[in-house]
This record gives C-alpha cells, structure tokens and sequence, in this order.
C-alpha cells in the first residue's frame, strides 16, 4: 500500500490570488521602465532643438571655419609627403640603410605637428568683432568703478 502525497500550494492572507509571478515581474518592469524614463527625461532637460533657419548665418560661418580646416590638413599632408619623398630621393642615392633609418626616426609625426600649427590661421571678421566686444567691456568696467563712492 503506497501513500501518494499531493503537495497543495499555499495561500498568503495578505496576496490576492490573481497575483502570480507574472504580474510581479510585469510591475517590476514598469517600474525600471517608469525609472528609466525618468532619468532620460532629466538627462535632456537643457538640451534644446537646434532651428536652423534661425541660425543659417552662424551654420554658414561654421561650414566655412570646417572648410578652412580641412584644407589646412590636406595641404599639410601634401607638404609633409613631398618633403619625405624628397629626403627620400636623396638618400637613395648614396643606398646607406642606416641613414635612410636615421631619418625616418627624424620625421616622426612631432615634425608633422608641429608643421601643422605652424601655420598660422587667418583673422577673420569673427574674431575681430570678438575683440572689439572685449575692449567694449572693458571700458564699460572702468567706468563703472569711478561711479562707486567709499564710505
């Protein structure tokens, strides 16, 4: 005579029984997702849409600046190939390995650095009316103190 226990699932007081592990995952997820939203809402809170027709002019002017850059680059890069290549040609000529070595150890990429800011950029209206908003608050600042009376 063998005895089958069944085993019954008990039930909490304080639980309802429609509550499942389901339902407590789904509510645990609404939660992550409630929080999540949260923080993404605080992390774009000073971010602001750029409208582009209200500043065409300063895209304009920022395009142009890229441009410049780019510009300076690739004749940096030009300049630098046509010097190596040079050097180069000269040193073949006399077939010594260990120079040939010698010299590309010389023009490392701090040579390259420094030959691309060496060029100067040129002034542009932007900085000139930079500088002249600069002397403007400078003067408007002295003014002001001779307006203070020490008691």
């Amino acid at each position: 005579m063998s005895v089958e226990v069944i085993e019954e699932k008990t039930v909490d007081i304080n639980e309802s029984p429609e509550d499942s592990d389901g339902d407590k995952e789904e509510a645990r997820a609404k939660k992550l997702r409630k929080r999540k939203s949260k923080n993404d809402d605080w992390a774009k809170l000073g971010y602001k849409k750029p409208c582009y027709a209200e500043d065409r002019e300063r895209e304009r002017q920022l395009a142009a600046i890229a441009t410049r850059g780019v510009t300076q680059l690739f004749n940096a890069v030009a300049e630098r190939q046509r010097i190596i290549d040079e050097k180069l040609d000269e040193l073949e000529k006399t077939k010594i390995r260990s120079k040939r070595h010698e010299l590309l150890t010389e023009l490392k990429s701090n040579d390259f650095h420094s030959q691309l800011y060496r060029q100067r950029k040129p002034k542009t209206e932007e900085d000139e009316v930079k500088e002249e908003i600069k002397e403007e608050i400078g003067e408007e600042t002295e003014g002001e103190d001779d307006d203070i009376i020490a008691i």
